[in-house]
């Protein structure tokens, strides 16, 4: 599937008077807490479902959510296999789309996971 969203198109969007204060906005209504884990002082806002899937919602509130570093890095690897976003990965063009409620519980899958992986190398 053709990349609908370039670099100089996220650049320009994400650098743009309209997003920044747009997601200044999210991030005071959400109290600068990471979605997922509570971390305070978080400052990334993150698309749940991401542009490149669904352009249509890139303003809409209800497809944003203020993320921490670390569980950003975690929804953006998940989002590679889910989706088939990132630069070298291809489209899943019928991935379904999933809530902001589900992709946290997935998240927590892989915590888990990970978490009983390290316990097992001991």
């Amino acid at each position: 599937m053709y990349r609908s969203f370039t670099g100089k198109e996220r650049n320009k969007l994400y650098h743009s008077a309209r997003w920044l204060g747009f997601a200044e906005a999210v991030r005071v209504k959400q109290l600068y807490l990471c979605y997922y884990c509570g971390r305070p002082n978080s400052k990334i806002v993150d698309h749940t479902v991401p542009v490149e899937i669904a352009p249509e919602a890139k303003f809409d509130r209800e497809n944003v959510k203020v993320v921490c570093p670390k569980c950003h890095r975690l929804k953006t690897d998940w989002e590679h296999i889910h989706y088939g976003t990132g630069q070298y990965n291809e489209f899943k063009q019928n991935a379904e789309r999933l809530s902001a409620e589900e992709v946290k519980e997935e998240l927590k899958k892989i915590q888990k996971r990970k978490a009983l992986s390290a316990l097992s190398m001991f």
